[in-house]
């Protein structure tokens, strides 16, 4: 899985006292099955495109995230899997939809 790659370099830090182990890798896939329909929701949209309504998702998903990879793996995992849509932390991004 890519995503578990990359976390490991991009996310070293959080890596240096939590051992990388398969346990943590299946925690990581499970998370992604699981959130598979929202994660695709946000794919191809931009921020620009966010809702009132899509806070309370985005807000559940990046809580999921945070207790598997950590904030720094969370917004850098979602950034991954939504690139236009999560391009800033959560707190911007609550900013930008509470201003729409």
């Amino acid at each position: 899985m890519t995503l578990a790659v990359l976390l490991q370099t991009w996310n070293a830090q959080h890596y240096q006292f939590r051992p990388f182990t398969e346990e943590h890798f299946r925690e990581i896939a499970k998370l992604l099955q699981t959130d598979l329909d929202q994660l695709v929701r946000f794919r191809n949209r931009g921020i620009d495109s966010a809702t009132k309504d899509d806070l309370e998702t985005v807000e559940a998903l990046f809580n999921r995230f945070e207790q598997v990879l950590g904030p720094v793996g969370a917004v850098k995992s979602l950034h991954l899997l939504g690139p236009n849509f999560f391009r800033y932390g959560i707190g911007r991004l609550r900013s930008v939809i509470v201003a729409s």
